[in-house]
């Protein structure tokens, strides 16, 4: 049985596990009658991925991420609303693999500000048995965790900006701005620390580095009626940084970035995911293409608008990962 059979199996095998186990909804609300238009929530994910490489299955990786949020709506057209999300992680995007470097935990702590305006506001005393149909999250960042707040609009426009710190020495604090597009079931999000749009109005720093940029295409269907009712397909791109390299290397005209510390090129790394979830059992599966440098988007930018590249040094490959999600919001109807 070659690779791509033995990736193909698994997948198939935790697709149907995943969509087939009954248990009680993992994504879940309560609510109460209030004038006051607030909404708080905590969500959770444990994801563990598998990498086939070199014929074997490489040592799995871990991600636990946790989110904790609350909002209000100003006169039902505005949300102010503020995240905070912990990751432990142990490999992945965001970590490098390397020496002894390889599979070390990390913590990373994000601060996500962020301003939604909509329409057809639908967290009132006539809609809420619609609830349960249109749970649609209200994203903040990226897919790392199932956002733990409700998107309160059929349709929106979210700008964010996030403070990312970690207790890995080999990062440094950012700031990465966030823009999201929101109709019915149907979301577009996209973030980057600087890059089109979001370096105009300051909300990254626009260092390009670490979590440098990435999308989301996500599409939510009714959990009642369909067994796969979450789909998200994304990409993200993480590098690594030394001070004033990345304009150096675009002023004198060098393919790639050149970094002071060599261990700074082990955080490139490139990510393209498709994950399926059925919110009712909380468990989701993710397939990805990892660090393929022809299909980089990122690259793909800078190609175009003739920056200096950074280079992955890591061979591409595929991988698969299982997780599970719980979130529970209480929501003031008003």
């Amino acid at each position: 049985m070659n690779g791509l059979s033995v990736k193909a199996g698994f997948a198939s095998w935790l697709i149907i596990l995943c969509v087939n186990i009954n248990s009680e909804a993992q994504v879940k609300y309560t609510t109460s009658d209030s004038q006051a238009p607030f909404q708080y929530g905590i969500s959770g994910k444990l994801t563990v991925g598998f990498e086939f490489k070199e014929r074997r299955w490489a040592p799995p990786v871990y991600r636990l991420c946790l989110d904790a949020g609350a909002a209000y709506a100003i006169a039902r057209i505005i949300s102010p609303s503020y995240n905070l999300e912990v990751q432990l992680y142990n490999g992945g995007l965001a970590s490098p693999a390397y020496g002894k470097l390889r599979h070390r935990t990390t913590i990373d702590l994000i601060n996500a500000f962020t301003l939604t305006g909509g329409t057809d506001y639908r967290l009132t005393q006539g809609r809420a048995g619609t609830l349960p149909d249109s749970r649609i999250p209200l994203y903040y960042f990226a897919d790392f965790v199932y956002p733990a707040l409700v998107n309160p609009y059929h349709f929106s426009v979210s700008l964010g900006t996030n403070f990312v710190i970690s207790n890995d020495s080999g990062k440094t604090s950012q700031r990465v701005g966030f823009v999201n597009l929101h109709q019915g079931r149907f979301q577009f999000s996209y973030y980057n620390d600087g890059g089109y749009g979001i370096k105009n109005i300051g909300l990254g720093d626009r260092y390009d580095r670490y979590y440098t940029g990435g999308g989301l295409l996500s599409y939510h269907l009714d959990p009642q009626k369909a067994s796969i009712n979450l789909i998200e397909l994304g990409f993200h791109k993480f590098s690594g940084f030394t001070e004033n390299a990345f304009n150096l290397s675009n002023l004198i005209g060098t393919s790639f970035v050149s970094y002071s510390k060599d261990t700074q090129q082990y955080y490139n790394k490139g990510c393209y995911s498709l994950h399926l979830a059925n919110t009712n059992t909380g468990f989701g599966v993710t397939i990805k293409r990892e660090n393929d440098y022809a299909l980089d988007f990122q690259s793909l930018i800078h190609y175009v608008i003739y920056n200096s590249y950074h280079h992955i040094p890591y061979p591409a490959t595929y991988s698969i990962a299982v997780d599970y999600s719980n979130s529970h919001d209480h929501l003031n109807i008003k």
